[in-house]
């Protein structure tokens, strides 16, 4: 059958099925042009005013219009009692399907589902890239653009718009729902999925793979998957996440954004120096993500150098007030051997900072060392006047030094008696100020290294 224009009306008569055009197994409908009417203004009826049944392969093109009001409404509807029923549904261009209920009942524009009164699976394809589809009604039975279920076949939707005041789109027990033309540049206009409750929901094993376009509903998550049942959703790469605004008048809307963008680490913790092996420390980051977020920061803590290497990872939990990730560590918990024995808890740690953003982005955030050092500098000396027996001066230059392999040099303190003063930056040469007076002259010297470890008093 082929209709390019003119209109079909099933009119107003008694308390029956309605139906425009009815097409029995096999058959082929075309159309591409012109309106199908459907009206009935009882508000209680057990049964439905349809505008296209069919089971066979519909192609619709171009900007009919399909219309239907009723208590219980269906703009197309397909189906069959027939085993091995498999056909297909194209819609193209910007044709127009309503169906409203004038009572409580329920109203679909797309209906593929098996007759419930023959135990009969059915396979029929649904590809949309265009049109407008609308299932309203005032009562609680569903009003739904589209409803398919006990269906092996799939629904593809690259374009239009799904609307119902219930559910955009319902999928159960269904090959599953291709939402969005993944080859298309991502949009959060086309298509559309909007529903009172959701936009989408899916159950019974069917899936939903959101490829593209906005789904919009009154829920907080606009979608609904039932995982319980074993249905899933999936997203057109790894690299998209799915964003949710509002809401705006009540209504959440979820869309695709692409986030190609690693994570922006802006500060970190400073290195630090300690002569006590069981010491905590505080490992932080400040770090953030414009796109997709911040899924997670690990920090890797190791040792090496004189040890057998070993690591250890944390994960870093967010600090609100100070607007930072942090992880703490106690030294001795990042386990590290000589040959043959453990250590006393002396080594250099270091720390390396990752952050992952919520597709997968990953920010090398830097690195932090910590060194535990429990052994004072040692070769500690101190010359005057590069080791002179005489001067005629009590101006003198010392000559110092001191070592340390773990936490390096860190201050000194200088005095002309064995009471030593005031600790200084640590420095290799000095001029100093013998006491007064003539006769044998000694100079005392402390060495301290980063970590607070001390040498005894060099003279």
């Amino acid at each position: 059958f082929n209709m390019d224009g003119g209109r079909v009306e099933a009119p107003d008569e008694d308390d029956n099925f309605k139906n425009a055009l009815y097409l029995t197994d096999n058959s082929k409908l075309n159309i591409s042009g012109g309106t199908i009417h459907v009206e009935n203004d009882i508000t209680t009826s057990t049964y439905e005013a349809v505008g296209v049944t069919g089971m066979g392969d519909i192609t619709i093109s171009g900007s009919p219009k399909i219309e239907v009001r009723g208590y219980k409404t269906l703009g197309i509807e397909h189906y069959t009692n027939s085993v091995g029923f498999e056909a297909t549904i194209n819609i193209s261009g910007s044709p127009t399907i309503t169906a409203t209920s004038t009572g409580d009942g329920y109203a679909r524009a797309i209906s593929r589902t098996r007759n419930f009164s023959v135990d009969v699976i059915i396979k029929s394809d649904l590809i949309i890239s265009g049109g407008t589809f609308q299932g309203t009604t005032a009562g609680e039975w569903a009003g739904r653009g589209l409803l398919s279920m006990y269906n092996t076949g799939t629904t593809t939707l690259t374009g239009g718009t799904m609307y119902g005041s219930d559910y955009g789109i319902y999928e159960a027990y269904t090959g599953g729902i291709t939402f969005g033309d993944a080859s298309a540049t991502l949009s959060n206009t086309n298509p559309v999925a909007e529903g009172e409750k959701y936009g989408i929901a899916v159950h019974d094993g069917s899936k939903l793979s959101f490829n593209n376009g906005i789904i919009k509903g009154t829920r907080a998550t606009p979608y609904y998957i039932d995982t319980e049942t074993g249905s899933t959703i999936s997203i057109r790469s790894d690299k998209c996440f799915i964003k949710i605004d509002g809401p705006t008048d009540g209504v959440y809307s979820a869309y695709l954004v692409l986030d190609e963008i690693a994570p922006v680490a802006t500060e970190r913790g400073t290195p630090g120096n300690t002569n006590d092996p069981n010491k905590s420390v505080t490992i932080w980051v400040k770090v953030s993500d414009a796109d997709s977020g911040i899924n997670r920061v690990e920090i890797t803590a190791s040792t090496g150098g004189a040890y057998t290497s070993y690591t250890t990872v944390k994960r870093a939990t967010y600090n609100t007030s100070a607007g930072r990730y942090e992880a703490t560590f106690t030294l001795n918990e990042i386990v590290h051997t000589v040959t043959g024995a453990t250590n006393n808890g002396e080594a250099a740690y270091g720390f390396d900072i990752y952050a992952h953003d919520n597709v997968g982005n990953e920010t090398y955030c830097g690195y932090v060392r910590w060194t535990c050092d429990m052994t004072a500098p040692t070769d500690a000396t101190v010359k005057i006047n590069s080791d002179a027996k005489y001067t005629n001066t009590p101006n003198v230059n010392l000559t110092l030094n001191a070592s340390d392999s773990l936490s390096g040099m860190s201050q000194m303190a200088i005095s002309n008696t064995e009471t030593i003063g005031t600790f200084e930056t640590y420095a290799t040469s000095k001029n100093w100020t013998l006491s007064t007076g003539d006769g044998e002259k000694t100079v005392y010297v402390i060495y301290k290294d980063n970590a607070g470890n001390m040498t005894a008093v060099f003279e």
